[in-house]
């Protein structure tokens, strides 16, 4: 039976590395009573035993009971001979081979054709686009009644709505991020026929082809040290040790972020419009916008989404959007002209009363234009050095960062420095686009996507304290020097603020030493927009696994919150606390 074939298969891994080990090893630093335990704080990571590795299981259920058994049989050293060994692993194999077959033999793929529900054909679906007729889609064999479901869309409505009355291959092939089991588990919630086998669409088309007129034929080409989170759109940076070795981050490997395909502009081509509410509008050539007072500066960008996918993993709780982990973060210098200074060349002028609202709109691609908005005070004050930039660490943009143009806003979450930037208007009201509506919005751990009101709270701005390791990696096994390992990282603060002090623990939490500040920059509060590199020597004490965490406080005393719980929010932004990593000693 299946159940017996996944039992043998746990029997033979944990009875090798049984072997390996000679069962003599103890888990260091194991508590399953303590709150901090490294059980706890790192379920899906390996359980470090002296470098081995426990396997992964891939569900949940079977990896919490299968980790609690080992940790368990290991936490003692075995005395007994390796025929009363084989007959732990045995009980302990069957027992999980058991489960996983009892919770995996009903699972029913996504769009599959399900015996009892209607049928219904391709013209029947596209009858229903509005909300007057409900809103129907279609994946693979599957019709799903989503109008329900639509406001709560992390995309937007309107993103939804192009797939209305008709299949979601074509957008999903677009946005890849989609085909997890989290998102399929939702759809599924949905269902309410199936779709006549004549009408189903054929497997293997190619919606997003690279070739001429697919929606990712502007894809520029991409250093391999970039490694994607999410393909298309593309997604994505490098091993984080490589971040940091350079105050400065190069072109090539400075994090990747895409909401849409990258679009494709001709230099000579390109306009901007500056559009004043009750003024008028003005169009520059970028010869235009060289022509006024040229600035460079050195500015940090970071993903707001940044940690999202440890925070993720470790509540086991579901967050909307690309899952970041520590590299999508970044340092420059831009070259280009202070937006203000745009703006008044446009006509706009500070005594203009009710413009307060900016909104920027992006270059088209497929999907439609990126747009998002700004409070116009950030822009005001030179000093603030929100700007469009042409050159980035004196390169021309990269298309990947904005080429021909983008807005560079400091301070706050990157999804404010809108690239490839079409449009400019000054305006009134603010920004009602989903993606600033609706994409960074800081909700309470107590929000989910069926009870969420995104008009309760404004879009995030400024960046929270945070910091992190960039090496060594969680996981790594490194070798001393002189009884010591070094540690580096990066700390950064939105508004503003700059970063104060950064401290490391290796008894987690237990004491604190301070960590060398290796390079800040030198502009002052309350306009320090650039990142700060740390290192610091610490002890291994002889063990064979070092806990490592990591706090930053900036100019303004804040700190970063010791754990996940109390600030886990549906869209998994502001993923700020403390970084703990644990590594193996050789």
């Amino acid at each position: 039976m299946d159940f017996c074939k996944v039992a043998f298969r746990r029997v033979i891994t944990q009875f090798r590395i049984c072997k390996r080990t000679n069962c003599t090893q103890n888990f260091t630093y194991f508590n399953t009573n303590h709150k901090n335990s490294y059980a706890n704080n790192y379920p899906n990571k390996f359980s470090s035993l002296c470098g081995q590795k426990l396997p992964s299981y891939e569900n949940t259920n079977i990896h919490n009971f299968a980790n609690g058994y080992f940790k368990k049989f290991y936490s003692n050293k075995a005395t007994s001979n390796q025929t009363s060994i084989l007959k732990k692993l045995i009980v302990g194999g069957v027992l999980v081979g058991s489960v996983t077959y009892l919770i995996n033999k009903n699972n029913i793929p996504v769009g599959v054709y399900k015996n009892g529900l209607p049928e219904y054909t391709k013209d029947q679906l596209a009858q229903h686009k509005t909300k007057e007729t409900r809103i129907w889609v279609s994946y693979k064999q599957g019709v799903y009644d989503v109008t329900d479901y639509v406001k709560h869309h992390p995309g937007g409505e309107d993103t939804l709505m192009m797939a209305a009355g008709g299949a979601l291959e074509p957008y999903w092939a677009v946005y890849t991020q989609h085909q997890v089991d989290s998102v399929f588990s939702v759809l599924e919630k949905y269902r309410i026929g199936n779709l006549k086998p004549s009408s189903v669409v054929p497997k293997n088309v190619c919606y997003a082809a690279d070739g001429p007129g697919g929606a990712f034929e502007h894809e520029p080409h991409r250093d391999p040290r970039l490694i994607p989170i999410s393909e298309r759109p593309f997604n994505g940076g490098v091993k984080a040790a490589l971040l940091a070795e350079n105050y400065y981050t190069p072109n090539e490997i400075f994090y990747v972020r895409n909401h849409l395909p990258v679009p494709y502009i001709k230099e000579e081509d390109y306009k901007l419009t500056i559009e004043v509410e009750g003024k008028g509008s003005k169009t520059f050539t970028l010869d235009d916008l060289k022509k006024l007072p040229r600035i460079t500066r050195t500015l940090s960008l970071q993903c707001g989404g940044l940690r999202r996918q440890e925070m993720t993993e470790f509540l086991k709780k579901d967050t909307q959007g690309v899952k970041w982990e520590i590299n999508g973060v970044g340092n420059a210098t831009w070259t280009g002209v202070l937006l203000i200074d745009v703006l008044k060349a446009a006509g706009y002028d500070e005594s203009m009363e009710g413009l307060e609202h900016l909104q920027f709109t992006s270059g088209m691609s497929v999907g439609g234009p990126y747009i998002t908005g700004l409070p116009i005070h950030r822009v005001l004050n030179p000093k603030n050095n929100v700007m469009l930039a042409w050159e980035m660490n004196g390169k021309k943009l990269h298309p990947d960062h904005g080429f021909p143009l983008r807005v560079i806003v400091p301070g706050v979450i990157g999804a404010k420095s809108v690239k490839q930037i079409e449009k400019i208007e000054v305006r009134k009201e603010e920004c009602q686009a989903h993606w600033h509506k609706k994409l960074y919005i800081y909700f309470g751990p107590y929000v989910t996507l069926e009870n969420v009101d995104y008009t309760s709270l404004s879009p995030v701005q400024e960046l929270p304290v945070i910091s992190a390791i960039f090496s060594p990696a969680h996981g790594e096994t490194v070798s001393p020097t002189g009884g010591k390992i070094t540690v580096k990282g990066f700390a950064f603060s939105g508004g503003g603020n700059k970063i104060a002090r950064v401290e490391v623990s290796i008894n987690r939490g237990k004491t604190w030493m301070p960590a060398k500040i290796t390079d800040a920059g030198k502009d002052p509060v309350p306009y320090h927009f650039t990142w700060t590199l740390w290192q610091v020597d610490v002890p291994t004490n002889g063990k064979n696994c070092v806990d490592l965490w990591v706090k930053a406080v900036d100019s303004s005393c804040n700190v970063q919150p010791e754990s996940w719980e109390h600030i886990y929010n549906i869209r998994g932004v502001a993923c700020t606390a403390f970084h703990k990593i644990r590594v193996n000693v050789k």
